[in-house]
């Protein structure tokens, strides 16, 4: 079952990184392939409610396993296709691939704007925050995931000087450096190429 669901998700992947306009030929290709399987896996994977709702969640966990990309509402837009995806690989439609990836290209440009935005300023690191991470959830709204792209971002501003104290050997302390402004202007900066923005 997992040796299945990775190969769809390898297959539906090249596709999105091939960008080929031709969703119906990958649709058909995506048929072939779940046939071939069936009939000569060793163990062949009965696609039903149960296994659609693993190959959802392997694909939205492929997608945005950071939950640093889609939000709630977006997700649960996307839930309704969670046990409709057997039906999708027997040949009755093919909404939920291209759904998916047109949200996904539609979360990517609104993140780089966040990033954008995040990255423009220095960080106010004068009130203490904090981060829970891995995220157990998605946002709420953009307001929230734009709050948790800013607490990301600041974890990783003062990682990334806490790693440059580190190699020049000094030690790292509560005490603020005299030169934090430049700092934190050079690891925003490094900050930007890390995420690509």
């Amino acid at each position: 079952m997992k040796r299945i669901c990775q190969l769809l998700l390898i297959f539906s992947a090249v596709h999105v990184q091939a960008q080929q306009p031709a969703t119906e030929n990958l649709h058909n290709k995506v048929i072939t392939l779940q046939r071939f399987l069936q009939q000569n896996h060793y163990l062949p994977v009965i696609w039903n409610d149960t296994s659609s709702a693993v190959l959802f969640n392997k694909w939205i966990e492929k997608l945005d396993d950071e939950k640093l990309f889609f939000t709630q509402t977006e997700i649960a837009a996307l839930e309704t296709y969670k046990t409709k995806l057997d039906d999708e690989l027997s040949g009755k439609g093919w909404e939920f691939f291209n759904r998916s990836v047109a949200l996904y290209k539609t979360s990517l440009k609104r993140t780089d704007s966040i990033l954008r935005a995040l990255l423009a300023k220095p960080f106010d690191f004068s009130k203490p925050d904090n981060i829970a991470w891995p995220f157990t959830g998605y946002a709420q709204n953009i307001t929230e995931l734009t709050q948790r792209w800013q607490r990301f971002l600041k974890w990783r501003v003062l990682e990334n000087i806490a790693d440059k104290l580190s190699d020049e050997g000094k030690s790292i302390t509560e005490v603020i450096p005299e030169d934090f402004a430049a700092m934190e202007k050079e690891a925003r900066e490094r900050s930007k190429k890390q995420e690509g923005s």
